[in-house]
């Protein structure tokens, strides 16, 4: 009943602060589309069907370091992540994250909670690694008039070096230490008692994480950034915006750093906030900043779900004839 309570509190939250950005940007200025245009619409969906892969194939490279001997057909990551993806429209996404993932490796697979719950942190990691490299150099390119054009080049690529920076240490070494020296890594749906305990005898919570993993987890977490960037390109089209495909690329990163202290169900409001931030910082329309936020969420919705739905299905059913197959 608590909980309930807290997630509906929550959503309240997420909601006012929704609807105050938007009374920020100027309500009169929504215009509803005279026509949508369908197919940046179906890119979307492509494009999240591209995302849930990478968040998919992501994860299994952690779970299989942390696990190796487990057997998880590699198709159920891929329906997990789409459950939690829609999950996380309706809860905070760290609760869809634990309770949805974690939880599903702890009951369906047999995994220690420790384990479970620091394959989710360690996929969460590199997405704010790549954020806290990223977020400065958008910064820096949204004041482009400031520097000059070779110089956000080198910028760039710097960023770029730094982020494949933890293939070439002991990055292994460091995370192992790490996730056995901090007690009670911060989320509450740890239980903390456990954590401790089971953290104090873990010798290797990754033993065969290579460097080679390293590199391909950090490489699926850029070009999943770089999808949802193109995914807001599309999602902008959908509804003729006139909004530089530029600045949506290069705020992307800004939005999702809203993430980091996002506390309600799918970062409503919160992203909302971040977007009006970034879109008023490169002095875009007024119009044109509350009709992108307005269409962000609508398709985002629209296309995680679909896109998810579409996913579990198939996989669904291929599961079923090949049990089918089996038989005969």
């Amino acid at each position: 009943m608590k909980k309930n309570i807290n997630r509906l509190l929550l959503f309240i939250a997420g909601l006012t602060l929704f609807f105050l950005t938007i009374s920020f940007s100027g309500i009169e200025n929504i215009t509803l589309p005279d026509k949508i245009s369908w197919l940046p619409v179906l890119g979307g969906i492509l494009s999240t069907i591209f995302i849930l892969a990478i968040l998919a194939e992501r994860w299994r490279i952690i779970v299989l370091s942390i696990s190796p001997d487990s057997y998880i057909p590699r198709g159920e990551f891929y329906q997990i992540i789409g459950k939690t993806i829609i999950a996380g429209h309706l809860i905070p996404k760290e609760v869809a994250d634990f309770g949805g993932r974690a939880i599903w490796l702890i009951n369906k697979k047999g995994l220690p909670m420790i384990k479970a719950g620091s394959s989710i942190l360690f996929d969460r990691l590199f997405d704010v690694w790549v954020l806290l490299i990223t977020f400065p150099t958008a910064i820096i390119y949204f004041n482009g008039s400031l520097v000059s054009t070779n110089f956000l080049i080198i910028i760039a690529i710097g960023s770029l070096s730094i982020i494949f920076s933890p293939i070439f240490f002991d990055t292994v070494k460091i995370m192992n230490f790490i996730f056995k020296s901090v007690k009670n890594i911060g989320f509450k749906f740890i239980n903390h008692w456990v954590h401790r305990k089971l953290g104090s005898r873990q010798e290797n919570l990754f033993p065969y994480l290579t460097q080679v993993s390293i590199a391909k987890i950090i490489l699926f977490s850029i070009i999943k950034f770089l999808i949802l960037s193109i995914r807001n390109v599309l999602f902008a089209l959908a509804i003729f915006l006139n909004i530089p495909s530029d600045i949506l690329i290069a705020g992307t990163p800004l939005s999702q750093a809203t993430f980091i202290f996002s506390f309600t169900a799918g970062g409503l409001g919160v992203l909302e906030a971040g977007w009006l931030a970034i879109l008023d910082l490169a002095n875009q329309d007024p119009i044109l900043i509350v009709n992108f936020i307005l269409a962000q969420r609508f398709f985002t919705i629209l296309c995680d779900n679909i896109a998810s739905i579409s996913v579990i299905t198939f996989l669904s059913l291929a599961k079923k004839r090949s049990n089918s197959a089996q038989t005969l």
